[in-house]
Parts: structure tokens; sequence; C-alpha cells
């Protein structure tokens, strides 16, 4: 499964009064695909994510938080010289 915070994606999609039926349309994608893409099985393309981006007037830091919300822990990091 793909790290994506589904909870806000489907929220803003919502709030807009969009289908996943009418945002897979926009993406020229089925339905079926566009909901595996929306529940975090099947990755979205950056060129989706700017799509989505423009549809749902997200902000960078909503972006952030929807697809790149995975946490690194402080000990997993390395130093860079």
């Amino acid at each position: 499964m793909i790290n994506i915070n589904t909870n806000i994606l489907k929220s803003e999609r919502v709030k807009i009064g969009f289908t996943q039926k009418k945002v897979a349309n926009i993406l020229k994608k089925d339905i079926s695909t566009y909901s595996k893409k929306e529940n975090g099985i099947i990755e979205f393309t950056a060129s989706e994510i700017n799509i989505l981006k423009n549809l749902f007037c997200l902000s960078p830091e909503k972006i952030d938080e929807i697809f790149f919300n995975e946490k690194v822990a402080f000990n997993e990091t390395i130093s860079i010289a």
C-alpha cells in the first residue's frame, strides 16, 4: 500500500462536490483505477498530482500532507558531509 493520506485526499474531493467518477474522467482514467489511487493501492504520477493540486486548489503544504506524509525517525537520518 502506498503511503498517502487517503482521508485528506477524499475530503478535498468531497469538499468541491466531485465524485470519484468525475475526477477519474478529468484524469482520463477509469473509475476503478482512480479508486485504487485514492485508496493508496496505486501511486499517482507527478502530472496527476499537479492536476489534483489545481483542481482541488491545494497549497504546497496540503500536497505534502497528502502525498508526502511519511515521517522519518531521527535515528534513520544520515549526515551528509
